[in-house]
């Protein structure tokens, strides 16, 4: 057997293993109780009546131009009461 297959058989281990984690997750996800789950997607890059505000929080208290990529997606769920995992 050449040894490049020998070298790539821990890194075959390491996504076989990510594979059964992930696997593990999705159906733990998918056991989990629906209620307070979004009854569809909510696109959080839109304007909120709490938008103005944030942006105002943004450019007086931390002095930043804008936001970071998806940061005030991010900040829109959390201000809509949503779980979020970033």
């Amino acid at each position: 057997m050449p040894s490049t297959i020998l070298n790539l058989k821990p890194v075959s281990g390491m996504f076989e293993c990510s594979r059964r984690k992930l696997q593990t997750l999705q159906e733990t996800f998918e056991r989990a109780p629906t209620e307070g789950r979004p009854s569809e997607l909510v696109d959080y890059s839109n304007d909120f009546e709490w938008s103005a505000l944030l942006r105002d929080k943004l450019h007086s208290i931390f002095k930043l131009p804008n936001f970071h990529t998806i940061q005030e997606q991010v900040c829109n769920a959390s201000m809509a009461g949503t779980c979020s995992v970033l």
